[in-house]
């Protein structure tokens, strides 16, 4: 065997008396471990590799094992069950699918065809998009086969059950005519083809020894498919780490790894606790962020890697300042292709990717859109664009049916020849075509783009009072909800986020001049935020991304940003225990990423979602022994702290401040811009305020400045 593998790692390799679980912390040689029992089954064994399963979570690590596999054995030999669950679940279908009439030459749906599939099936009902959303349907279809739960036995609590089981057994019976499956159905089909008992021995004699990677992370059809296929026998391999459990949206369940003893009896449990990633002061901080922890594997890290530099806890005023902070560390002379910055959630990359811009430091962002490529933030500047320029056709031809209005193709084309013929803007243009202004819905919305462009114009509104009406008035978050339902949070948050950027466009001029500066510097945002150049150039590049897509993933340094409660831990998960508890391994995450240097930042005050908040340092900071970390505040935080200290907070224990059940028709209150005035009206997204001052004005209060309530 191998010298380099330590005690541990060869005790795993080895032992193959019972079912065996290993439990691999973070830079413990996970991977290689699992090369090294397959290998050793091969060339020691004497495993057919045709009768070896070993599953992956992404075809790039399956490929990656391989070639390791090869380079070991010295020789090339075919894996063909080396892959993800998907793609052995089709090599089972493909050969003894005919069991379920499934053909052997079947097609398998992607994700645009298994939506264009479930829009034909809701027009075969007559079930309208306004009703029940795609994505709201492809998430109800989804959820009930990787949870392999009947339609009808699938808990939704709405009045859109009937709806969905109907689109779900349509759906299914053209799948059927198509002669397809679509992704889900691959694991959910072989399920069912495991339930014949002939299907189930051949399965079982032709996989005689079964490795699972990540088992943390599968979900309750693959612990099925797996539990299945191993029976009683002690042919079952598995390794993971609760501790790096994070995908409990997707379906991941942490019991899975938690509960294998008591799944399979006799089992061996060993432990790899050697970390050979990162230094020794960010090794003992991650062990003592996740120890507090209930649901996980007791295991205790450890690693010869010298002590390294200290974590540095940078204390900034605002997001501004530590965007800055960023900048100044990239500055520095690290590879930028090995520096990281990592945020919770994505709104945040917004303020770092406009520090990086104007220093024209080159980035690359992984697992998302830049903040102005983002759909939603696209359609409300072209509402902006449109409303500074009533001409500009590429803004009108956008916004014109965002929500639909039922406007076609042909009409907008009309629409836009006439005012070019006539020598008139389009909003005027669409108010003269008698046949369009029959239609309420397009007369009300094409009074309310006349209505604010005429307030822009004469000054009788701010940009923020104008996205709130924009919002109001197109209902424009209903019609994202219904379309996006599954990313329908991140959608808001980047909304809310817009709202930050907004704020340094209200005050200091006349509103149509600062819509018009608003407009050219988000223009020039955009303009220089493409890096497929220096991609093509192979120029070093930093890298922002989520901590979600940072798993498997390491950096010498990484900048952690925005830890402070209610936005690290989210304010989602300050009252679910559940919840709170995956924080905290996201955090572990998080840090176990880092090599040599980790930098974690929190702020005073953070203009985010379009609230200013003072929000409290994340209690995952206070984790971290004050021996590991060197404090470092920068010189405006410092200026303002004493002010800031001496300032009651806007967040709570619970979060950031909801003031909605507090809220009532009559009730005086404060605004940080308009002064005082009493609630006309409410609900749950906006509140209606008549001003002393100001007069009447909506205000939206999950992206508002917080409301002072008066005695």
């Amino acid at each position: 065997m191998d010298n380099s593998l330590n005690d541990k790692q060869k005790e795993a390799v080895e032992y193959f008396d019972s079912p065996l679980l290993v439990i691999a912390g973070a830079g413990s040689g996970k991977t290689k471990t699992l090369t090294y029992k397959i290998y050793f089954l091969i060339k020691e064994l004497k495993y057919s590799p045709q009768n070896i399963l070993a599953v992956t979570f992404t075809n790039k690590a399956a490929n990656e094992m391989k070639t390791r596999i090869n380079e070991l054995l010295n020789e090339n030999i075919s894996l063909p069950f080396l892959g993800t669950f998907h793609s052995i679940c089709v090599k089972i279908l493909r050969s003894h699918g005919n069991i379920l009439e499934i053909p052997n030459n079947f097609n398998i749906y992607d994700t645009s065809d298994s939506e264009k599939a479930i829009l034909q099936a809701m027009e075969i009902l007559r079930i309208s998009p306004k009703s029940i959303s795609v994505k709201s349907a492809k998430s109800f279809i989804q959820n009930c086969k990787n949870e392999l739960t009947a339609p009808e036995d699938y808990p939704v609590y709405s009045n859109s059950a009937s709806g969905l089981i109907s689109i779900y057994n349509t759906y299914t019976e053209i799948l059927k005519q198509s002669k397809a499956l679509d992704f889900d159905d691959l694991l959910l089909k072989t399920v069912e083809l495991l339930k014949y008992r002939d299907e189930l021995e051949y399965f079982r004699n032709k996989f005689q020894y079964i490795l699972v990677d990540e088992y943390q992370d599968t979900n309750v059809a693959q612990y099925t498919l797996i539990k299945m296929l191993v029976g009683d026998r002690n042919n079952i391999f598995c390794v993971g780490d609760p501790d790096q459990n994070i995908y409990s949206f997707r379906g991941a369940n942490i019991n899975n790894i938690l509960n294998f003893e008591k799944d399979y009896k006799n089992c061996k449990v060993i432990t790899l606790d050697q970390n050979y990633r990162s230094s020794k002061t960010i090794l003992e901080a991650s062990e003592n962020i996740i120890k507090k922890n209930s649901q996980r594997k007791d295991k205790n890290m450890w690693t010869t890697n010298p002590n390294g530099n200290k974590i540095i806890h940078y204390c900034g005023l605002d997001e501004e300042d530590e965007a800055n902070f960023v900048k100044d560390i990239v500055l520095k002379n690290y590879d930028k292709n090995d520096i990281a910055v990592l945020y919770r959630t994505n709104a945040q990359s917004r303020a770092i990717e406009e520090v990086l811009i104007r220093y024209a430091i080159s980035y690359r962002l992984i697992g998302g859109l830049k903040f102005y490529d983002r759909k939603e933030i696209k359609d409300l500047l072209a509402f902006f664009k449109l409303i500074h320029n009533p001409y500009d056709t590429i803004s009108f031809s956008r916004i014109i049916n965002i929500p639909p209005r039922g406007i076609g193709a042909v009409t907008i084309k009309r629409i836009i020849s006439n005012a070019l013929n006539n020598q008139t803007d389009l909003v005027s243009a669409l108010l003269n075509d008698k046949k369009l202004m029959s239609k309420e819905a397009i007369y009300n919305f094409s009074n309310s783009l006349k209505e604010w462009i005429e307030n822009i114009k004469n000054n009788k509104t701010n940009l923020k009072d104008l996205l709130v009406d924009i919002l109001y008035k197109t209902k424009y978050l209903e019609y994202i909800k219904k379309s996006e339902e599954e990313d329908f949070e991140t959608r808001k948050e980047n909304i809310s986020e817009l709202f930050t950027v907004i704020n340094s466009y209200i005050l200091g001029d006349d509103a149509a001049n600062l819509l018009n500066k608003f407009i050219e510097d988000t223009a020039l945002v955009e303009n220089t935020s493409d890096n497929n150049l220096d991609e093509e150039n192979n120029k070093p590049q930093v890298t922002l991304m989520s901590i979600h897509n940072a798993k498997g993933l390491e950096f010498h340094t990484v900048i952690l940003t925005g830890l402070e409660e209610g936005l690290f831990p989210h304010s989602r998960s300050l009252n679910e225990p559940n919840d709170m508890e995956e924080e905290r391994r996201l955090c572990y995450v998080a840090v176990t990423r880092a090599i040599k240097q980790l930098y974690i930042t929190h702020t005073y005050v953070r203009n985010i979602y379009g609230q200013s908040t003072q929000n409290r340092k994340s209690r995952f900071i206070d984790d971290i022994p004050s021996n590991l970390i060197e404090e470092f505040k920068g010189k405006k935080a410092k200026k303002r702290e004493s002010k800031y200290n001496n300032t009651k907070s806007t967040s709570t224990e619970e979060g950031f401040n909801d003031m909605t059940y507090m809220l009532k028709t009559g009730q005086r209150v404060n605004h940080e811009i308009y002064g005082a005035g009493n609630i006309i009206d409410f609900d749950k997204e906006i509140v209606l305020i008549d001003f002393d001052n100001y007069g009447k004005k909506k205000i939206l209060i999950s992206f508002a400045d917080n409301l002072e309530l008066l005695k």
